[in-house]
């Protein structure tokens, strides 16, 4: 067997020098003021930008219907809850004839849309960069949960230009699913991302053509957060049961495993070469020089995915935007405590078609499981 592969993320090889400079010239235009922290999602600490100092992004105005969906606050959150409210204010905004809007007043969205312009070139030719007007102004309490779907019908629409929606975050693919293609087409990576992260992938695979089992790490804020986090418990006898899943049913031969986010403390307690050192063609360790370019990655190169931390909406969408065949795995327990929004409405959360994972704490075995959280926790009581 080849040996095993294992590269971490501290710099990427022929293109860190252009990061770098990119990366001087975005700092050098801004200035911190705010540690600003997040207490419902997940999220790291973040910058907080004053906006005289920041340039006003170049988005081209676009012809837009002239009624405005808008969320009443905005933020300096993760990629993958930034995506969702994306995503998610655009199916509702189809339903209600309205064009989604990000407010341009807020200087964390003038960082977001400088980042999305080039993560995703796409997104603005459907979604408007505007400043709400004082007159003609609505607002709405719809979507107050966090992540259960509430039906966008029941909304009472007036006449008034601009429509404030009271929710936070509307984490549901329920709310865009019908438009999936749309959305895929929003999310469309840039050319340099796309580049960028075939050059790395060519670096990373070289002539290895296996099948790629793509596994998620997420631990970091999620240690101590209520959220659960990537375990070791879990994920080692996760990977084995979806691997004889892929054999079994997706008569999968050649197989390599790809694990994203892995820091190297929870790599070595992995213990790579005595649990997976056998079963797999290779094993890779992936971290790319940014989170955009990490989502790319994914939604790119994997052929099955696993999320071991599920309630990480970056990992989320690494597996909606992946392969349309690839199958998709997740861990059925979201928070530590399991009493997250997430975990009673895990069916407005996770497509029925993705397959949910149950660990055993008392055998520590992982097996398929077909029931949503709500009947286990009726079963458990």
């Amino acid at each position: 067997m080849r040996k095993l592969c294992a590269m971490y993320a501290t710099k990427l090889r022929n293109y860190r020098d252009r990061g770098a400079i990119f990366c001087f010239i975005f700092l050098s235009s801004v200035v911190v003021f705010n540690i600003y922290s997040l207490n419902c999602c997940n999220q790291n600490d973040v910058n907080e930008v004053t906006l005289s100092t920041l340039a006003m992004p170049d988005i081209p105005g676009k012809h837009f219907m002239k009624r405005f969906i808008q969320l009443h606050t905005s933020d300096a959150g993760g990629l993958g809850n930034q995506m969702y409210r994306i995503a998610s204010l655009y199916g509702i905004g189809k339903m209600l004839n309205r064009t989604p809007s990000l407010d341009s007043s807020s200087p964390h969205n003038h960082n977001l849309a400088i980042e999305f312009q080039t993560l995703f070139p796409n997104i603005f030719d459907v979604v408007a960069f505007n400043t709400a007007t004082d007159e003609h102004r609505d607002f709405t309490i719809f979507g107050r949960d966090c992540c259960a779907y509430a039906d966008p019908r029941m909304i009472h629409d007036s006449s008034a230009i601009w429509l404030f929606m009271g929710g936070s975050y509307y984490q549901s693919y329920k709310y865009f699913h019908e438009h999936k293609e749309q959305v895929r087409v929003m999310f469309d990576f840039g050319a340099n991302v796309t580049n960028a992260v075939k050059a790395y992938a060519t670096d990373l695979f070289g002539d290895d053509k296996s099948y790629k089992l793509c596994v998620h790490i997420r631990r970091d804020d999620f240690v101590q957060h209520k959220n659960l986090e990537s375990r070791t418990d879990f994920v080692v006898p996760a990977v084995f049961r979806v691997l004889d899943y892929l054999k079994s049913e997706a008569r999968v031969a050649n197989m390599s495993a790809v694990f994203i986010g892995a820091k190297p403390d929870f790599w070595n307690a992995l213990n790579v070469f005595r649990n997976f050192g056998h079963h797999f063609h290779n094993v890779f360790n992936a971290g790319l020089s940014s989170r955009g370019e990490d989502l790319a990655f994914g939604a790119t190169y994997c052929d099955a995915f696993l999320i071991s931390a599920s309630g990480s909406t970056f990992a989320w969408w690494m597996a909606y935007l992946g392969k349309p065949e690839m199958p998709v795995f997740y861990n059925g327990q979201v928070s530590k405590a399991r009493n997250h929004s997430k975990d009673y409405h895990d069916y407005d959360m996770f497509p029925p078609e993705w397959h949910k994972l149950e660990f055993d704490n008392i055998t520590g075995d992982v097996r398929f499981e077909k029931k949503w959280n709500f009947e286990l926790f009726r079963e458990w009581n």
